[in-house]
């Protein structure tokens, strides 16, 4: 049912874990939905993100999820729309809440705040070129800080698997409260698998209208099937 907690991974070999549907979160898809956590706070659209909120921090196995992936089946489901509301849900509750985008072909979430050019982000990081600390760009309205690319990247799979990339992540799950992944839908499977790899739990984000229950289930158990962490099920209608 929806609140059903949605704890951290267990260490691999992971069993399959049977997903769940941990909250309904309408409007994801409506324009500056993210807004809506900050400006109404108790339109269905906050509510369900509360919900969401309620089951990732509850504790799994003496722990909470740190790291949290946000995909979906494909574009347009609102996915980053999921992952920044819970972002700055969090950070309104006193969280320190790091947004990284995994999509570096179109950077959602940077783009959703507002951003259509930075002078350093995700590949200045990783590359060790510049101080972690000047390539995070701010949310406006909380303060979230997101790790983004705003610039072209040549083979984004590469850099997602590589070894500095795991660093980074465990930089991240060290110094954060909450780290969540807007990674890419799962049309890009071999991508969407290289980023999961670094979460305690994965939120699928579906809208039922677009997709099927059978292909919502399926992709659930896809999921699983690439040695996910646990799956929690959101659906954006």
């Amino acid at each position: 049912p929806p609140g059903t907690p949605l704890g951290p991974a267990k260490p691999r070999p992971r069993p399959s874990v049977q997903p769940r549907m941990v909250a309904r979160i309408p409007d994801a898809a409506t324009v500056r939905a993210v807004d809506y956590v900050i400006d109404w706070p108790y339109s269905d659209f906050a509510q369900g993100i509360n919900k969401l909120m309620r089951a990732l921090a509850t504790p799994s196995k003496g722990a909470r999820a740190r790291v949290v992936a946000v995909t979906s089946l494909a574009a347009e489901e609102g996915k980053t729309a999921v992952a920044l509301g819970l972002a700055r849900t969090a950070a309104r509750a006193g969280w320190r809440v790091v947004v990284v985008d995994g999509d570096l072909a179109r950077a959602p979430a940077a783009r959703t705040l507002g951003y259509r050019e930075a002078p350093n982000g995700l590949v200045e990081a990783v590359s060790g070129k510049v101080l972690l600390s000047r390539c995070f760009l701010k949310d406006p309205r909380s303060a979230v800080l997101a790790l983004s690319s705003l610039k072209p990247v040549a083979n984004a799979q590469s850099l997602l698997s590589s070894p500095v990339m795991r660093r980074l992540f465990a930089h991240l799950r060290r110094s954060a409260d909450l780290v969540i992944i807007d990674t890419t839908p799962l049309t890009l499977i071999n991508e969407t698998h290289a980023l999961v790899r670094f979460a305690d739990a994965v939120v699928l984000v579906a809208d039922p209208r677009r997709s099927s229950e059978h292909a919502i289930r399926a992709a659930g158990h896809a999921l699983g099937a690439m040695d996910a962490p646990p799956v929690g099920i959101v659906l954006t209608a």
